[in-house]
Parts: structure tokens; sequence; C-alpha cells
């Protein structure tokens, strides 16, 4: 490392946002790390279904025979069967083998491996490990207008709504005293949560019907 491109830091001059961590409090853990096994296994399955895209991760068909075969004779069958089936334009070629080769089918198919409901199970299971509705990410299955919208507030007030006080919170203890003339002063947000008209307009009825609040604090 550079010396000369080094910058040091104090401590004091350092705001360390953080989520809890009941095992190291002082260290504290980012939601993907609480999410690493799931999204480690969700990789694994998308890796595997790219190598069974691109060359079927597996070979679909193993050769066998009672006779000894020297290293040379392997290669050159393997170059051989590569050259006259490999590709789409061999395909479906018919397989003429000597010397008591027998070809056997190797089958092990994806849907004995079940990955697909693997990665329906990560999904589900990352996204609610990072509090997000299926409707915050696009997925449209079993979402209708009106769960959407509720999704959307449910996204605002339990995710959205508390990383910015946790932000805030910190900032407004450990940033700001940082300035001198500051002790007025504190940072603030506009609350994402949408406002459920519906519920509101009942609200203001109910209250000029039942006498319990004036017009103009309704206008207010």
């Amino acid at each position: 490392v550079d010396e000369k491109n080094v910058i040091s830091i104090k401590t004091s001059e350092l705001v360390f946002l953080k989520f809890s961590d009941p095992a190291n409090p002082f260290r504290g853990k980012g939601t993907l790390s609480a999410a690493a096994l799931t999204v480690d296994l969700d990789n694994y399955a998308e890796d595997w279904n790219k190598r069974f895209f691109f060359n079927a991760a597996r070979p679909d068909m193993v050769l066998s025979t009672d006779q000894k075969m020297s290293e040379k004779q392997k290669k050159d069958l393997r170059s051989d069967i590569n050259r006259l089936y490999k590709g789409k334009n061999n395909a479906h070629k018919t397989m003429v083998l000597e010397s008591g080769l027998k070809a056997e089918p190797f089958s092990l198919s994806q849907k004995d491996m079940e990955y697909l409901e693997q990665q329906k199970f990560s999904l589900t299971k990352i996204l609610a490990i990072f509090r997000v509705p299926k409707s915050i990410v696009g997925i449209s299955d079993d979402v209708n207008l009106a769960n959407a919208k509720i999704g959307e507030y449910v996204f605002a007030k339990w995710t959205i709504r508390p990383k910015l006080e946790r932000i805030v919170a910190q900032l407004n203890e450990f940033y700001l005293p940082m300035f001198t003339g500051t002790e007025n002063m504190f940072f603030a947000f506009d609350n994402p949560v949408p406002q459920d008209v519906t519920a509101r307009t009942a609200k203001y009825d109910s209250a000029l019907g039942k006498g319990w609040m004036t017009p103009n604090e309704v206008r207010a």
C-alpha cells in the first residue's frame, strides 16, 4: 500500500451506522450477512441451472466396456464423439460402437433435484429477511391491487421508516455534536408511509357529524 494515499481517520471523526448483532454488539451485522446461507443456496441453484443449459451440467451418456482402454484410446474416442455428435447440426445421429463398448443413458432430471421449488423458497426467505413484499420487486403472483397497496404501506412503515429512524437517530447523537452551534438543531425526514385517505376521510366525517371537531380543525 502506498502510504501517500493512506488517510488516517480518528474514531472521533467516524460515525458508525450499523444494525445490531446480539452476538457482537460492538460490530453489528448487515442484513445480507444474516441472509448469507440462503443467498448462497440461491446462487448455487442459479449456477447449476446455468451449467445445465450451457453443457447439461452432467454427461448424458456413459460408455462402458469390459476391455482395458489406453489413455490414447479414451482421448481419441472423446474426440470422435465430439466431432461427430456435438452441436445442434449433429443431433439425433446414430452412434456405432466397437470393441465391446456399451452406451448407457445417464439420467438425472431437474425435477428430481427440485431446483425450481428451492429457488422459490429462497426468494420468499430472502424477501422476508429484508422485509420486502413481493409487489415491491415486481412479482405479481397472488398480487392484486388491494394487497399491492397494503404491501406498499407495510414496506414503508416497517422497512423504510425504521431504517430512516435509525440513521437519523445516530446522526443526531454522534454527528451533529461534532459541530459547534448545533445544540438546537436536529436531523429529520418526511414520513414515507402513505396515508390512508379512506380512513382519514371517515374519521373527519365522523368528527364533523358528531361535533368533536370543528370545520376549521378539519381544514387544518
